[in-house]
């Protein structure tokens, strides 16, 4: 008699401590008005709802390749590759029009670079770094929606993982231009880290003299 294969049950690190991260942007803005949330403190500095808004667009891009990835696992295939055609990334030092040129050196460099360093890369400001025109906040958005919104990212990204119970994420391999070669927990890992990045953005633009404070 063939028994059924039981489901992989799996916890992951990496989406466990993105969610972490997520929690305490959360508690960060808790409290944040709407006066606060759109003030800039700066003419060429975002406000925290635009940096709030980033992140969600950033969510939905993530969500979008992860569908992606599975898709093509459900097909048979543990390797999903998105080319800059397919993601509108950016680089910096390098003009976006003839970014495809450089697509394929630039693969192999960020191929070679430990995972490490690339996450490192993407969590220091110094590194001056473009947001995509798909990632560009929007200006005046309702603060309890930006919430609502952050929120309900690691459920989706949730119900992602338990409508395939049996995939091995580890052993599902995703690349761009950006992100490099990674697993899907790299994944989890990246947005976390770009998350990070912007959490210290969003306390430099809380703790600004300008600040108005909350009622």
């Amino acid at each position: 008699m063939i028994r059924n294969r039981r489901p992989i049950n799996r916890s992951y690190k990496d989406f466990k401590s993105a969610e972490a991260v997520r929690a305490v942007t959360l508690e960060m803005v808790a409290g944040l008005s709407q006066e606060q949330a759109d003030l800039q403190p700066d003419p060429n500095k975002w406000s925290a709802g635009q940096v709030l808004d980033h992140l969600v667009k950033t969510d939905t891009v993530i969500a979008r390749e992860l569908e992606v990835v599975f898709n093509q696992r459900r097909r048979g295939l543990p390797f999903t590759y998105r080319s800059v055609a397919d993601v509108d990334t950016s680089v910096p030092f390098i003009f976006k029009p003839v970014l495809p040129f450089f697509e394929i050196p630039f693969g192999i460099a960020n191929s070679l670079v430990p995972p490490a360093v690339r996450r490192s890369f993407t969590s220091n400001r110094r590194l001056p770094v473009q947001a995509p025109g798909l990632l560009r906040p929007r200006v005046g958005r309702n603060i309890d929606d930006l919430r609502r919104e952050l929120k309900a990212t690691y459920e989706t990204f949730r119900r992602q993982q338990e409508e395939h119970p049996s995939f091995n994420l580890d052993r599902i391999y995703y690349y761009n231009l950006i992100i490099g070669f990674s697993s899907v927990p790299g994944m989890y890992k990246f947005i976390s880290t770009h998350e990070q990045r912007h959490q210290k953005q969003l306390r430099e633009t809380l703790d600004a003299s300008a600040m108005p404070q909350a009622a």
